[in-house]
C-alpha cells in the first residue's frame, strides 16, 4: 500500500503443483486508492507460474500502472484489476498458458484471463494480449469463465486474441449492466459484445510456436492463413514496428524476434 514508483521486471517465480503460491505478485489487502502496485509502476518481462489465484493482482488505484510482456502459466485467473479506482491501467503483450486449480482448491478448475469485480472509475486499456490453449487447458476470457460472465466497466480492448476454452461460453463478458466500454479489433472464438472490426474464429499460429521453458522464450505469431493476421489497428506507442498493412492481432507480430522472459531476457545469454 505504498506510494508507488515500483518496477518489477525480468523475474522468474515458479513452484510446483504441490507447493502453490496464493497470488504471486500482489498485496495482502486491497485499497481503494493505493493497493498494489501503487501509482506510476511497471510490471514486465516476468515468468510467473504455479499459483492458486492470480500471477498478477493489481488491485487498487492503478494510477498510471503498466503491465506488459509477461508470460503466465499454471495459474487460476491471469491478471486481476478487481479494483481500478483511478487508472489508467495499461495491459498489453501478455500471454497466458495453462489455467489450472489443483484438487483441494476452494475455486473451480480454471478462470479468466482478465478479471474485474467492482464498479470503479479508472479506465483499463487492454491491447495485443494472447490467450493460448495448450492441450485445451488455457484460460477463459475477459471477466468470463464457463457459462458465467460478469460486469465490465471502463474497459477498452484492441488487437487481442481472446481464444478461450471450449466449455467457456464468452470471450468477453456480455452483460447489460456493463458501461463505458469500447471493444474492437479483437479475435474471439466465443460470444462477445459487438465489435465493428472484430473477428470470430480460432487463431492459427505458425509451426513450432509457443513458449519454450528451457530458453525462456516465446513465439506466438499468427500464420498468414489465420484470421487476425494483418487485421489489427495501429495503436501509437504500443505496436510501432509491424509488417504488412496493419499490425497482427495478439501479442506477437509475424517476422519479429521472440519474446524473452526472466533473468536473462534480452542479454544474449
Amino acid at each position: 500500500n505504498s506510494a508507488g514508483n515500483h518496477v518489477i521486471r525480468y523475474n522468474e517465480i515458479w513452484s510446483d503443483s504441490t507447493h502453490m503460491y496464493n497470488d504471486i505478485i500482489g498485496y495482502a489487502r486491497h485499497d481503494m486508492r493505493r493497493g498494489f502496485p501503487g501509482p506510476d509502476s511497471d510490471i514486465y518481462g516476468n515468468y510467473l507460474a504455479n499459483c492458486w489465484d492470480e500471477p498478477i493482482e493489481a488491485d487498487g488505484g492503478n494510477r498510471n500502472v503498466r503491465i506488459w510482456g509477461n508470460y503466465m502459466d499454471e495459474f487460476f485467473a491471469g491478471i486481476s484489476a478487481a479494483e481500478n479506482n483511478l487508472g489508467p491501467l495499461y495491459v498489453w503483450n501478455n500471454v497466458s498458458g495453462r489455467s489450472y486449480s489443483p484438487p483441494g482448491s476452494k475455486y473451480w478448475g480454471y478462470a479468466m484471463f482478465f478479471k474485474q469485480e467492482y464498479r470503479e472509475d479508472g479506465y483499463k486499456y487492454v491491447f495485443h494480449n494472447t490467450i493460448l490453449q495448450p492441450n485445451g487447458e488455457g484460460a477463459g476470457g475477459v471477466q468470463t469463465v464457463l457459462e458465467s460472465n460478469g460486469e465490465l466497466f471502463n474497459v477498452i480492448t484492441r488487437n487481442n486474441i481472446f481464444y478461450v476454452r471450449n466449455d467457456t461460453k464468452y470471450s468477453i463478458a456480455l452483460r447489460s449492466e456493463s458501461k463505458n466500454n469500447d471493444f474492437d479489433y479483437d479475435l474471439c472464438n466465443k460470444l462477445h459484445p459487438e465489435e465493428p472490426h472484430g473477428l470470430d474464429g480460432k487463431p492459427i499460429f505458425v509451426p513450432h510456436s509457443g513458449f519454450d521453458r528451457s530458453k525462456m522464450r516465446g513465439n506466438f505469431s499468427l500464420s498468414p492463413k489465420s484470421k487476425g493476421f494483418d487485421a489489427g489497428i495501429i495503436i501509437p506507442n504500443f505496436r510501432e514496428n509491424y509488417q504488412g498493412a496493419t499490425p497482427d492481432m495478439g501479442a506477437s507480430e509475424a517476422g519479429m524476434p521472440d519474446f524473452e522472459y526472466g533473468v536473462n531476457a534480452y542479454t544474449n545469454k
